[in-house]
């Protein structure tokens, strides 16, 4: 597993002792830009043991970089447009809990809409539910298998995002 940890001056003790022990487990860990400097906007000297450790690296903000650090880890899951190629102007925040996956997927461009292909690897026998985050109501997203892959073709407004959800 690998987190990803946006460039920040300060985190807080309790992110910063999780991201230890997360190391300390194996677990990869890459500074985007910059490693913190501080702990609650104090400066602290813990983070430069973690800086140390083999699996935490610091790379430059820049897509280009990350993709480079990323390139042998497994695919969670894929966006493409319907040729299969890369989407411009998305952000995508994923997360796991459990046997789930959260995805927030925001499309940036205030002019254009965008039509992804979502494919979801080894995720074939679940199910996918979009969340209204301002109604708190759950909707199913028609989804199909492709081998061991759930796949779902979704449309994003401009400006427009999706809080996903899967579901075993």
């Amino acid at each position: 597993h690998t987190v990803i940890a946006p460039e920040s001056r300060t985190w807080r003790p309790k992110t910063l002792e999780l991201l230890q022990k997360f190391a300390a487990n194996g677990g990869r860990i890459l500074f985007v830009g910059a490693l913190p400097e501080e702990t609650d906007c104090d400066p602290s000297p813990a983070w430069r043991p973690l800086s140390e450790m083999s699996s935490v690296h610091v790379i430059p903000a820049d897509p280009q970089a990350l993709r480079h650090a990323l390139r042998d880890a497994p695919a969670v899951f894929r966006i493409t447009d319907s040729e299969g190629g890369p989407v411009a102007g998305l952000r995508v925040q994923h997360r796991t809990d459990g046997s789930q996956d959260i995805l927030f997927i925001v499309n940036t461009d205030r002019n254009a809409g965008r039509r992804i292909r979502l494919t979801l690897s080894n995720k074939a026998g679940t199910r996918i539910s979009q969340l209204d985050a301002v109604t708190g109501t759950r909707h199913p997203v028609k989804a199909r298998r492709t081998g061991p892959d759930l796949e779902s073709v979704l449309t994003l407004e401009p400006m427009g995002s999706l809080l996903l959800l899967t579901d075993s």
